[in-house]
């Protein structure tokens, strides 16, 4: 109680601070030295690690330093050249970059940071040769908790665009990209309802039908109850590219104390 005012006032500056600010995220420059694969791994995963403690608990699962350690495990075994997480705060987003520099070329974080500093909570690392600066493009329509929008990043072959829970209207203006005839990644979280709007583009999922994109039983082991999940869910699409993804659960039934998230981990290869 006696840091709360502290720790209130330092958000409202770091937002005073972001108006000002002449980079729309911050990068981190990495060491990785080994050869780039010709045919990337793309990982996605909602790690719940929010500043506020709300995704949590409704994803019923403990706080994000009691799981941080699982989380870059999980990078490292899986070993993703191209990896997206939404739902990072900014604090676990800068120890996570610590940790992950060597295996990446880049790293990017820190999109559009509004109050409390949760911006598009967006984590993204990479490993390859980039034919430009990514940009990262806020959505026309915003509200004050957190400045939404897409992230880019463009290769020789692929444009990969990173997304968090758009509508019907940001669709519009993710499809206005010039894609260039290159093969496509669309990731990121959205509800399922908005599926029609990406096959009339000419996406095509890449998650098995049916596949368990997320579970309602970390929510049920915390709560003692069942409960319904949201609509939103991961999504992996793609033009141009084959293979389907693998769908790999990162919580156990016989120890949901120990879940990292309730979401999966989307890996194509």
């Amino acid at each position: 109680m006696v840091a709360l005012p502290f720790a209130t006032l330092s958000s409202f500056a770091v937002v005073a601070a972001n108006r000002f600010h002449s980079s729309p995220y911050r990068t981190t420059v990495g060491s990785f030295s080994g050869d780039s694969s010709k045919d990337p791994v793309v990982g996605l995963l909602n790690p719940r690690m929010l500043s506020k403690l709300s995704s949590q608990k409704m994803a019923g699962i403990s706080v994000e330093n009691e799981r941080f350690d699982r989380l870059v495990s999980a990078i490292l075994d899986n070993k993703p050249d191209v990896l997206f997480l939404p739902e990072m705060n900014r604090f676990a987003a800068s120890a996570l970059a610590s940790k992950l520099k060597e295996n990446y070329h880049y790293i990017f974080t820190g999109m559009g940071e509004e109050i409390l500093g949760e911006g598009t909570s967006f984590f993204v690392a990479f490993r390859g040769e980039l034919q430009a600066a990514p940009e990262y493009i806020p959505f026309e329509n915003q509200n004050l908790m957190m400045e939404r929008g897409f992230f880019v990043m463009e290769t020789k072959d692929r444009i990969y665009v990173s997304t968090y829970r758009p509508n019907a209207n940001d669709w519009s203006e993710i499809f206005a990209l010039d894609f260039k005839d290159k093969q496509v990644v669309l990731m990121g979280e959205m509800d399922p309802e908005d599926t029609p709007l990406l096959v009339e583009q000419g996406f095509v999922s890449k998650t098995s039908p049916g596949s368990e994109l997320k579970t309602s039983l970390t929510y049920e082991h915390y709560h003692g109850t069942e409960e319904g999940l949201d609509p939103y869910e991961p999504f992996f699409y793609v033009k141009n590219i084959e293979n389907m993804a693998d769908v790999v659960p990162v919580h156990s039934e016989e120890k949901l104390s120990e879940a990292l998230s309730d979401h999966a981990l989307i890996l194509h290869r």
